[in-house]
Parts: structure tokens; sequence; C-alpha cells
């Protein structure tokens, strides 16, 4: 995105290049006000799901279908 920014940058003189920027800087800040909430959504779930894979992935963790199987004498096949 950057590069396609700076790609199309007038070269002209300084003021028209600050306007340029200036709009593209403008455009961001909507961007990223306009996603706060799913990059928060976003922030959350990637923590929680960090919590859940040290829970699941745990040595020590045992699955619903595995106790079921090893109590009714059946392995998985």
């Amino acid at each position: 995105m950057l590069f396609n920014i700076e790609k199309k940058r007038p070269r002209s003189s300084r003021k028209t290049q600050v306007k340029y920027l200036n709009k593209h800087i403008d455009k961001l800040q909507i961007y990223f006000h306009d996603n706060l909430e799913f990059y928060h959504f976003y922030r959350i779930t990637v923590r929680n799901f960090n919590s859940l894979d040290k829970h699941y992935l745990s040595p020590n963790f045992r699955s619903l279908t595995s106790s079921k199987n090893s109590a009714s004498g059946k392995g998985i096949s």
C-alpha cells in the first residue's frame, strides 16, 4: 500500500506533494477509525485463542472423544 502511494506521488512542488500525502493520511485515518472495533475484536480473539491453545495443546489435555473411547474400551482405528 505504501509503495503504491509513493509510486503515485506527484513529482511537482513540495506543496503539492504534502497535499497529496495529507490526503492519503486522512484516508488511512478514516479507514483505521472505521475498523477499530474489528481490530479490538481480533486482538481479543487472538489473546483468547492463545490461552486456549495452551490448554488444548498441553500434554495433559484429554479430549472428550479420547476419554469416551478409552472408557468404552474402543480404540480409534
